[in-house]
């Protein structure tokens, strides 16, 4: 996560060299990269530390990601077992009300606990009031749902289009 923020605040500083909008930047990921995207919108440590705000930050695209590492022992090799590490990587934790739109997927055939997750992360996101579009992707598993976003028919692809298209209107 701390290379994700810096990353994000090397593409703040730079992206007018390229044509880009810093007032346009999305922030996306699938898988731990979903998780990655959601955690660095939600906790303003990690942007703090690299003198960025999440305000910077138009969008959030989390695709088949995890939100809630406090529960069971999936990732432990990742986060270990300290219920309070654990609950502090936890996206889930970390929504307030003036979190930046998300857009939250999942697939059909996802890895197990994805779609609960998923659902619940959305559910939390729209009790604060945080604007979250859910779009349900059939058909797909884990893996197909990247690999067919170059389709022009793709489910995933077009949400995300949508999604960003919906933001930028003004």
């Amino acid at each position: 996560i701390e290379d994700v923020a810096a990353s994000f605040a090397w593409v703040v500083r730079h992206i007018a060299e390229f044509g880009g909008d810093t007032n346009r930047i999305f922030v996306g990921g699938h898988s731990a990269g979903g998780h990655l995207a959601a955690l660095l919108t939600l906790n303003e440590e990690y942007l703090e530390r690299v003198e960025m705000s999440p305000n910077l930050i138009r969008g959030a695209v989390t695709l088949s990601g995890v939100f809630n590492l406090a529960t069971g022992e999936s990732q432990s090799s990742v986060f270990g077992n300290d219920p309070a590490v654990r609950r502090d990587a936890s996206p889930l934790f970390h929504i307030t009300p003036s979190a930046p739109p998300f857009l939250v997927t999942y697939c059909q055939w996802d890895y197990l606990r994805l779609p609960s997750q998923a659902r619940e992360f959305h559910a939390a996101l729209v009790k604060s009031g945080v604007s979250a579009k859910m779009v349900y992707i059939s058909g797909e598993n884990h893996i197909s749902e990247m690999v067919n976003v170059p389709k022009e028919d793709d489910l995933t692809a077009h949400a995300i289009l949508d999604f960003i298209r919906n933001q930028t209107l003004d």
